[in-house]
């Protein structure tokens, strides 16, 4: 199914959107989705600067929708794209197979805003396009739905001011980070809340990629609820490649899940440390890139 064909502007010369094309000199070209459900994978193919939103203003009125595999609902090949107001959903065909609903797959400055990505395992996949190559992704003021490894990959990205919601998968991980060990940022929570349908200490904020065991997570300023292990919040990936192996911290987080049952398995951050680990700085890259100020 073309892009057009599933986005359903109310303009079809926009909505033709050639391919091989950078709308970024252009200002970028916005396509208002109408709303409605649409059945269909989604690919951006290699459109510079596209803003993907829904009519309404409210997510749910729009949803992009699929069935779970090995393909996401909606995969970004392109640079700078946003996606904001729809929801974007993977069905998946059994409980805790993977449903990705969001895959950025390359491409740097990607924004996800005030959007609902529902999935199940890898929910929100944010890759790069080789080991070498730097790209950033930031979620603001939405909400995360999925299973174990909701977020994965080795894009830095930042979730700011959003919900996730962990599906009952006892020993879940919510992030398995696999970004180089040269970065100094990986993966960044902030301002945001985690919760789950599981039972009391049963998912895990974080563990190392096995392919590189340099992790890099920090969740700040979070409401963690019960289902967070609050004596291990951070998890192995097995006998090998311990969480130790990553780099793991937390700063100022509340809630039953954010107990400090045991200092040498939850490191903390101080104030100072602190302002080296804000959405700001996660991606502000070389060319001070900053989305936070929207």
């Amino acid at each position: 199914m073309s892009l057009a064909q599933v986005l359903g502007s109310t303009d079809p010369a926009t909505g033709s959107l050639p391919n091989n094309a950078d709308y970024t000199a252009q200002g970028y070209r916005t396509i208002l989705v109408k709303p409605g459900t649409y059945a269909g994978g989604v690919v951006s193919g290699n459109r510079y600067g596209v803003n993907v939103v829904g009519a309404t203003g409210d997510p749910a009125d729009v949803v992009l929708t699929a069935p779970g595999g090995a393909v996401a609902t909606l995969t970004i090949s392109a640079p700078q794209w946003t996606l904001r107001d729809v929801t974007v959903q993977s069905v998946a065909t059994a409980v805790g197979a993977q449903a990705t609903a969001v895959q950025v797959k390359s491409g740097d400055k990607q924004v996800l805003d005030h959007v609902r990505l529902l999935g199940d395992k890898q929910t929100l996949l944010v890759s790069t396009a080789n080991v070498t190559t730097y790209s950033r992704v930031y979620v603001t003021g939405s909400y995360l739905e999925g299973g174990a490894d909701l977020i994965l990959g080795r894009a830095v990205t930042v979730v700011d001011r959003s919900t996730i919601h962990v599906l009952d998968r006892p020993g879940a991980s919510l992030t398995d980070s696999s970004i180089a060990a040269g970065s100094a940022f990986g993966f960044l929570i902030a301002d945001s809340r985690i919760v789950t349908d599981g039972a009391a200490g049963s998912i895990a904020l974080g563990r190392p990629y096995s392919t590189t065991g340099k992790a890099q997570v920090v969740v700040r300023g979070t409401e963690l609820g019960e289902g967070v292990n609050a004596a291990r919040p951070w998890k192995d990936w097995d006998a090998v490649t311990l969480w130790t192996a990553g780099r793991f911290a937390e700063h100022r987080n509340t809630g039953p899940g954010a107990a400090i049952v045991d200092p040498a398995t939850r490191p903390q951050l101080s104030d100072a440390d602190a302002e080296g680990f804000t959405a700001r700085k996660y991606l502000a890259g070389t060319d001070g890139w900053d989305p936070t100020a929207r």
